[in-house]
């Protein structure tokens, strides 16, 4: 897969604002914070009433509905004169490289919490089955044995009796017209084939980089944005510094500055991560009380410092054998 088009949120939501909607959006990436912020931004341009939003927004947990459903939210009619918008989070038809074993166990957690119709969806793309090959009994006896074998090395001994019983199990449970995680890849090529009506528009979010494989990517950008959120460069100039300013910005709000030092340490310690930059700095405000700077030692204090620094310290240490014996 070629790598993902560098697009410019401010753009995009620049065209949103002047009319020019699109029937799809996928917001993807490392950096979650600006993935939500900029959601946030698109669902007040979508959908500027919010006494009506509850109305004309659907939301779906990726790992537990299919494309159909999906598809059947897009298309019915909004409240009002405004927008329908489809938002859903992770979608597992652009996830395909889920482990299967923790695709059960999110199955097992699921019924074991009463939530049977995500439970089976789970099981269906675990097990590689469409809702209905579930049902058939011979089917799913075929596939959990194939599954067991494939996967003996990391199942526990919960896993295995849940298998032995889950033809019982579902046997109590509505199952839901579930298609495999391949079909609905194809439905949702097919969709996007077929020219959507920017009437109805589909967000989609996913953490990390998606399975665009298979001519998704084009297909996606033909009718649609592709918007990938990298970690922030960081600038040699710190006037420059895309999260500076952006930390700037954000502490302006409360009176607040942070000397050029204590920001250095506070990138470094949340891995270069905005979304933890932004959740430590709430902690700094509340630490610092009525001061207006925050300093490096009130980083020092509050914000702990990743195990995984701490382990290529003791590396360095190691390869200078300068560690205490």
């Amino acid at each position: 897969m070629k790598a993902l088009p560098r697009v410019n949120p401010n753009q995009v939501l620049r065209e949103m604002r002047t009319g020019k909607i699109r029937p799809v959006y996928l917001l993807c990436g490392e950096e979650g914070y600006l993935i939500e912020l900029t959601l946030e931004k698109m669902l007040d341009i979508l959908l500027p009433e919010k006494n009506l939003r509850g109305f004309n927004l659907t939301v779906f947990d990726g790992e537990a509905v299919s494309f159909d459903e999906v598809l059947s939210a897009l298309r019915t009619y909004p409240i009002g004169a405004g927008r329908r918008v489809v938002l859903v989070r992770n979608p597992s038809f652009l996830s395909e490289g889920v482990n299967p074993v923790e695709l059960l166990r999110g199955g097992m957690e699921a019924i074991r919490k009463g939530a049977n119709a995500k439970g089976a969806r789970l099981i269906c793309r675990a097990l590689n089955l469409s809702g209905e090959e579930l049902a058939d009994q011979a089917a799913l006896q075929r596939a959990v044995a194939r599954f067991k074998e494939e996967n003996a090395g990391e199942l526990g001994r919960e896993e295995i009796e849940f298998l032995d019983k889950v033809g019982e199990i579902l046997c109590s449970i509505d199952l839901p017209s579930v298609r495999s995680g391949s079909a609905d890849r194809d439905r949702f090529a097919e969709w996007l084939r077929s020219n959507p009506s920017p009437n109805s528009v589909l967000i989609l979010t996913v953490s990390g980089l998606p399975d665009l494989r298979g001519g998704l990517m084009e297909a996606i950008e033909g009718v649609g944005v592709i918007i990938n959120f990298t970690h922030l460069r960081i600038s040699s100039e710190l006037r420059s510094d895309p999260m500076f300013k952006a930390v700037s910005r954000y502490l302006s709000k409360f009176g607040k500055s942070i000397s050029p030092s204590a920001f250095s340490l506070l990138r470094e310690r949340c891995e270069n991560d905005l979304g933890r930059v932004m959740e430590e700095l709430e902690k700094l405000i509340s630490f610092v009380g009525d001061r207006e700077t925050i300093e490096r030692a009130d980083v020092e204090a509050v914000v702990a410092e990743e195990v995984s620094s701490r382990m290529f310290e003791l590396v360095d240490a190691i390869g200078r054998r300068d560690i205490p014996t």
